[in-house]
């Protein structure tokens, strides 16, 4: 039992977290609209835990709670894969390309100075 409290805990923190990012979102619609549903989601996921803690969980409402849950993440990933489509994550996109790029710049610079270093220590032998 303590286990769906700890559950019930640990969602309603999701909760929170997805508040507060759909909050910092741009005011696009589409991904302020998957964090709300996400939040909504993991807010039925928490109800459903502690009602399993209860021992509701052979009651309808039980099952409701949960298939709502697992409805509105579907909607929130699909919000998020529209908001995708429409370019609203374009600027993440792009941050997202610089780091990786930069990431290989560095990877290649250390690759050649390893490979410096190795063709130093076979000259010096």
């Amino acid at each position: 039992m303590e286990a769906y409290w700890l559950r019930a805990i640990l969602s309603l923190v999701i909760v929170v977290l997805l508040i507060v990012q759909g909050q910092r979102a741009t005011a696009t619609l589409a991904r302020r609209r998957a964090f709300q549903f996400g939040a909504a989601a993991f807010g039925f996921f928490a109800l459903s835990n502690a009602m399993y803690a209860l021992g509701w969980q052979r009651s309808d409402q039980f099952s409701l709670v949960a298939l709502l849950g697992v409805i509105l993440i579907g909607a929130s990933a699909f919000m998020l894969v529209r908001g995708f489509q429409k370019g609203e994550m374009r600027g993440q996109i792009r941050e997202a390309q610089d780091m990786i790029a930069e990431e290989k710049r560095k990877n290649e610079e250390r690759i050649r100075e390893l490979e410096r270093k190795d063709s130093d220590d076979t000259v010096t032998r």
